[in-house]
């Protein structure tokens, strides 16, 4: 039995049948290319061009991306320089171009100087100073001179090795300075209530005892300008009342005199400063030293023993010693001090208020603290 064709087939099967056996003129017409002499009126419309895509933009981008990216991370990841520290070496560092550690490794001793840090992506002075307090207890800072070296790089590498050798001499400097601070279990100056008074002579008293020196907590009564030689302690080789030479009195020398007119125990003070200095051709120690209450100025001839200038500031109160300043700090880094090397530590004072600035380095990391002396309370916490 044939198919039943409805109207809507039989249309569709013609439809059909013309598309496929007759052109599409208007196809025909629009992509044939006719002459601009035949086409004055623009009826038949020029033929569109097909546009080919360029590659070639993109490629280009690309390439310079990736060479962008490669040689930054070749820059970054290669090291231009190997710095190298100790005799064997003990440990030799990878540096590129920035000046940033890139790897290290460790060989015999070098491997304890390496005990818990991670130095690969820091500076070449922090991964040093990260680094300064294994080396000082294992007796590099003491030496002399770091055994420090460089291969490769040229004149980058000359460059970083004379940076290298002035950041482990000022790391030295602080180890030094660090070890060299008083014992904290000494006693401190606790700040008087009121001065005590200067006893008068009697008539059977000498002379030469006229005016006793002050008591610990009294203020400097003398004169800045006036003359202590007398009972500052002689120095070695000339007796108390001889005439002495250039320089007869030494720093330590110097710093007892200032002690003793301040009223001020060799325990009791901490000296910030010693230095000898020359004016007009004449040579003395300027000396800067603290106790609990009062900080203290003083110049003093070399020749003669003379104080030339005196100056004290009194202070606010001081609750809290260094070492204690040092816990708090710690405890709140979540540190140990095994853990840790402290780059400065150090008493200071703003309008009449006594703090402590400290900075330690752990595991890399950077700490900077200010801590009130008389509460105990951080009054400022950097973590880099």
């Amino acid at each position: 039995m044939g198919k039943e064709w409805n109207d809507q087939e039989v249309e569709r099967l013609l439809r059909r049948a013309v598309d496929r056996s007759v052109p599409d003129l208007w196809a025909q017409v629009s992509t044939a290319e006719v002459h601009p002499l035949l086409n004055d009126d623009g009826i038949v419309p020029p033929p569109r061009k097909r546009k080919r895509p360029r590659y070639w933009p993109v490629a280009a981008a690309l390439l310079v991306v990736f060479l962008a990216l490669g040689g930054g991370l070749w820059y970054w990841f290669w090291p231009a320089a190997y710095l190298s520290i100790g005799d064997g070496p003990d440990i030799t560092m990878g540096v590129n171009r920035l000046g940033y550690v890139t790897d290290v490794a460790s060989y015999g001793e070098g491997e304890a100087l390496l005990d818990g840090l991670t130095l690969e992506g820091l500076e070449v002075e922090t991964a040093l100073r990260a680094m300064s307090g294994n080396l000082g207890q294992a007796g590099y800072l003491s030496r002399d001179e770091v055994p420090l070296d460089v291969t490769g790089g040229g004149r980058y590498g000359l460059e970083l090795l004379h940076e290298s050798k002035q950041t482990l001499e000022d790391c030295a400097a602080l180890w030094a300075a660090n070890s060299a601070l008083p014992d904290p279990s000494l006693p401190q100056v606790q700040p008087s209530s009121s001065p005590t008074p200067t006893p008068t002579p009697t008539p059977t008293q000498s002379a030469a005892v006229s005016t006793p020196a002050p008591s610990p907590t009294t203020a400097p009564t003398a004169p800045p300008t006036q003359s202590v030689s007398s009972a500052a302690p002689s120095p070695s080789g000339s007796g108390s009342g001889g005439q002495h030479g250039a320089n007869a009195y030494d720093a330590e020398a110097c710093q007892q005199i200032a002690l003793q007119h301040a009223g001020v125990s060799a325990s009791q003070a901490v000296f910030t400063k010693t230095e000898l200095e020359h004016d007009h051709g004449q040579k003395y120690y300027e000396l800067e030293f603290y106790t609990a209450s009062a900080e203290f100025e003083y110049k003093v001839d070399t020749t003669s023993g003379t104080i030339l200038e005196a100056e004290r500031k009194d202070l606010g109160a001081v609750n809290y010693s260094l070492e204690e300043a040092k816990s708090i700090a710690l405890a709140h880094a979540g540190l140990t001090a095994d853990q840790v090397y402290f780059d400065k530590a150090e008493r200071d004072e703003d309008d009449g208020q006594v703090y402590y600035e400290l900075e330690f380095v752990a595991g890399g990391h950077e700490y900077e603290y200010e801590i009130d002396a008389a509460t105990g309370a951080i009054l400022k916490y950097e973590h880099d």
